[in-house]
């Protein structure tokens, strides 16, 4: 046995991530389980229930003599090994003395010496912070590679299981009660690269949003058991209504039809991925499904930031910074109502067997720049006359593709979708006989949502100039539309009118001409229309946002209905010429009988 002798060898650990962010392993105890022997723990801060670990031994350590600092050992690689590690020393530039690089028919001791230098190179440059030496950041990833294209399989020393919630034994790990951490069975003494191995789901979200850094993890009489601080960073995203200028995040709120709803959609890039993509960068794609009551209009901007909340300090995407644009499915015609909405940063091969050209790559590369930072994408939509009236509202489907696998640029995950909700709501008017109660048709109407204008209106006979607008109706049923014209509103044989899309608010509605052989209504009548349960849920912006259905009064009514009677007869509107004309009679019959009776004295 050909093996490299090590002493003094200190505490600690060599740790990377897949591209590599790197984590290091702690002592947390001089003590193992048996002889030769040590345990690995892997720590979270978040659930490692039904996530799944598994770890390769591909250099061991054999031949311990001595103790505490005086401890001695040898390296060793058995054949079942020597192919990969030497792949992989040869793809991280490893070298047998600080200046020779290994080759493909380098020996097995010239592949050990080049281990060793790793080692004594890297309490050298990085010390116990391995995040300050990439040697050991380009072998850890490179024997991740290596691993997994090693034909025969790289054979496994500590097996994964589905790891259950609470406190389980599965496989070769043991999870804690609080799901916090796993701990291996107890090992024998070498170098470990413990790899998460938690399938993708494209489909839905997984357990865990992203693959933890692979750690390579050394165990020796020096280090005992060790722990492995799991510190990757999950992506977020979310969606949410915002005003203009991109302030008041909330999960829901009232329109009217056919008038401007603003949405901003962000998600976060985790700070470690500047570290854990850096040999190839990654690809995202930003989600956006809207429902058949709502129209897409136009995006405003992608801005970047460090702040979720708040907007200071965001600068806008530009393709002199990111080296492109964002390329985006831009829905035109037909396609703008309901539409799938698609923002794609970077690029995702056609399959898992396709690679990436260099300009693609390049992209993904330049998506790096990203990390710790917020990407937001804004636009506008509007409410169309599928809108869905009060109930559950108008929502959106939201969330986020990414590049799950730092090796694999295939491989893609979903961020949990998020759904805000607008609402929008309707009134009918229903004329009626007064004394009859009889459905009256012919009657017509125009709406203000401005008193005086209503008032003003009373005495013209309506006013082009300041009614609320609305789409062409049909079947007595017409649609707000800030852009429309002014409808002549009238009543059909059931005597209603069906006003839709309009936010709550106080209106007022005048009657322009009345049934035949009715007099026209003196005055504007006020309709209110009023939210009783509307959330905005500004404390659900990180959230999926809270499904409920709105409730509203109409005149305080819920039936949303507003009765106006008319009676038969002649009675001039209160201001018109009529009147003058009406008193006028009335003073002259007064006045020819006061002649009358004086007559008869005489």
């Amino acid at each position: 046995m050909i093996a490299s002798p090590l002493k003094k060898v200190v505490a600690g650990a060599v740790a990377a991530a897949a591209s590599m962010s790197l984590m290091i392993a702690a002592a947390v105890g001089a003590n193992a389980a048996d002889a030769n022997q040590a345990t690995i723990t892997l720590k979270s801060a978040t659930s490692l229930a039904d996530r799944t670990f598994v770890g390769y031994r591909p250099i061991d350590i054999t031949g311990v003599t001595g103790s505490g600092t005086d401890t001695s050992y040898t390296l060793d690689i058995t054949d079942d090994w020597l192919s990969t590690v030497r792949s992989a020393a040869i793809t991280a530039g490893l070298t047998t003395d600080g200046t020779t690089k290994l080759a493909q028919d380098s020996s097995k001791a010239d592949v050990l010496a080049a281990v060793s230098q790793l080692a004594a190179d890297q309490q050298t440059n990085g010390g116990t912070d391995t995040l300050n030496y990439a040697g050991s950041r380009a072998f850890a990833n490179a024997l991740q590679q290596a691993i997994a294209s090693a034909d025969p399989a790289a054979p496994v020393a500590i097996n994964s299981g589905k790891t259950a919630s609470g406190g389980s034994d599965t496989g070769d790990w043991t999870l804690s009660t609080d799901n916090l951490s796993l701990t291996s069975k107890a090992v024998d003494y070498g170098w470990y690269l413990i790899e998460e191995t938690t399938a993708a789901d494209p489909a839905a979200p997984s357990k865990t949003a992203d693959h933890a850094p692979v750690s390579l993890v050394i165990t020796n009489p020096v280090t005992g058991n060790v722990s492995i601080d799991l510190k990757s960073t999950s992506p977020e995203s979310h969606k949410n209504i915002v005003d203009a200028d991109g302030s008041n995040q909330r999960k829901a709120d009232d329109y009217a039809e056919n008038t401007q709803i603003d949405y901003q959609l962000t998600y976060y890039v985790p700070t470690t991925w500047a570290t854990q993509y850096s040999a190839n960068g990654f690809w995202f794609t930003m989600s956006d499904k809207l429902s058949d009551g709502l129209t897409f209009d136009a995006v405003n901007k992608i801005t970047v930031g460090d702040a979720f909340e708040s907007t200071d300090g965001d600068v806008e995407w530009s393709a002199s910074d990111y080296t492109y644009t964002p390329a985006f499915n831009d829905p035109q015609g037909d396609t703008k109502t309901g539409a799938s909405l698609k923002w794609t940063f970077g690029n995702r091969p056609a399959d898992a067997n396709t690679a990436l050209t260099d300009a693609q790559k390049a992209e993904n590369l330049a998506n790096l720049k990203l990390a710790g930072k917020w990407v937001k994408v804004y636009y506008t939509a509007h409410l169309n006359d599928a809108a869905v009236i009060g109930g559950q509202g108008n929502d959106n489907t939201y969330n986020v593709t990414y590049q799950h696998n730092p090796e694999s640029s295939y491989d893609g995950e979903q961020t949990p979708e998020e759904h805000p909700h607008v609402y929008t709501y309707q009134f009918s008017v229903v004329k009626k006989d007064g004394l009859s109660t009889a459905a009256l048709s012919g009657a017509t109407f125009q709406l203000f949502s401005n008193e005086d204008a209503a008032k003003a209106a009373v005495s013209t006979n309506g006013d082009t100039a300041n009614a609320l607008k609305f789409d062409a109706g049909e079947a007595q049923q017409w649609d707000y539309n800030a852009s429309g014209t002014v409808q002549d509103l009238t009543t059909g044989a059931d005597g209603t009118i069906k006003l839709e899309g309009l936010d709550q608010g106080t209106y007022y509605i005048v009657e322009t001409k009345a049934p035949e052989g009715y007099r026209l209504l003196g005055s504007p009548v006020t309709i209110t229309v009023k939210a009783t349960n509307l959330n905005t849920h500004t404390d659900e912006v990180k959230q999926a946002g809270t499904v409920y259905a709105i409730e509203y009064t109409v005149n305080d009514a819920a039936n949303g209905q507003v009765e106006i009677k008319n009676y038969k007869g002649f009675l001039p509107q209160t201001g018109g010429a009529g009147i003058v004309l009406l008193i006028g009679a009335g003073l002259l019959l007064i006045v020819g009988g006061a002649i009358i009776v004086r007559r008869r004295l005489s």
